[in-house]
C-alpha cells in the first residue's frame, strides 16, 4: 500500500510542477492555441501513466512491459517540445496547433496499437512455449530421477537411452500430438513403477515404449510442421 501511495506521488510530480509554472509565469490569461498545447501535454503524460492498466503480461515477461513504455515517453517528450513552442509563440488561432498536435497524438495511437498487437501475440507464443517445455521438463526430470535408482547395469542402459530421447525430443507441440503425448507419459509412469520394484525386465519393455512414444510424437509434430 505504500509503494503504491508513492508511486502515485511520484507520477503527480511533473503534473504538479508543470502547473505551478505555466500558471505562476502566464497566469490565467493565454491565447486559445496555448490551450490546445496545455490540453495536448497533459495528455501526452496521461499516455505514460495508463500504460500500466493495459500492458499487463504477467511474470517473465517484464521486456514486453518495458517496451510499452517507449512510445508513450517518446511521444510525451516530442509533444512537450512542439507544445512548449506553440505556448512561446502565443498561437491565437488554435487550428493549426490543434492539427499538428493531433496528428502527433494519432501517429502514436496508431504504433502503439501495432505494438499491443505484436506483443499479445509474442506474449501467447512465449506462454504456449513456455507449457510445452513444461511437459517435457517434467518428463525429463521424472526419468532422470530414476537412474539414480536402478541398479542393474543392462537396464539402466536402456533408460538413459530412453532419457536421450526424451530429453532430446521437441518443445514445440500440436494438439494433433496429444495422443502421443499421453503415450510417453504413460510410459515414463510405467518406467517409474518398474524401477521402484527394480523389476529389470519391465524397466527394460516399458524404456523401449517410452522411445517408441517419442518417435510416434515426432512424426505426428513433423508432419504438422510439414503441412
Amino acid at each position: 500500500m505504500k509503494d503504491r501511495i508513492l508511486r502515485i506521488v511520484a507520477s503527480l510530480i511533473f503534473l504538479v510542477l508543470f502547473n505551478a509554472l505555466f500558471f505562476a509565469i502566464g497566469g490565467t490569461e493565454h491565447t486559445a492555441g496555448t490551450w490546445v498545447s496545455y490540453g495536448f501535454i497533459h495528455l501526452a503524460y496521461l499516455c505514460i501513466l495508463a500504460v500500466p492498466l493495459y500492458a499487463r503480461y504477467g511474470r517473465g515477461m517484464t521486456v514486453l512491459t518495458y517496451s510499452m513504455y517507449v512510445k508513450p515517453v517518446t511521444y510525451f517528450l516530442v509533444e512537450l517540445v512542439v507544445g512548449l513552442i506553440i505556448m512561446a509563440c502565443s498561437v491565437e488561432n488554435p487550428k493549426w496547433p490543434a492539427i499538428i498536435q493531433g496528428v502527433i497524438f494519432a501517429i502514436f495511437v496508431l504504433y502503439q496499437v501495432i505494438l499491443q498487437i505484436t506483443n499479445n501475440s509474442t506474449a501467447a507464443s512465449m506462454k504456449k512455449q513456455k507449457e510445452e517445455s513444461i511437459f517435457i521438463r517434467t518428463l525429463v526430470d521424472r526419468i532422470k530421477f530414476t537412474l539414480s535408482e536402478i541398479t542393474d547395469p543392462e537396464a539402466r542402459k536402456h533408460v538413459v537411452r530412453c532419457y536421450d530421447a526424451v530429453n532430446n525430443s521437441s518443445l514445440e507441440s500440436f494438439p494433433e500430438a496429444q495422443m502421443a503425448e499421453l503415450d510417453m507419459r504413460n510410459a515414463v509412469e510405467m518406467l517409474c513403477t518398474a524401477v521402484d520394484s527394480q523389476d529389470s525386465e519391465q524397466i527394460i519393455v516399458a524404456s523401449k515404449k517410452v522411445i517408441r512414444a517419442v518417435q510416434e510424437r515426432s512424426a505426428v509434430i513433423k508432419r504438422c510442421r510439414m503441412s
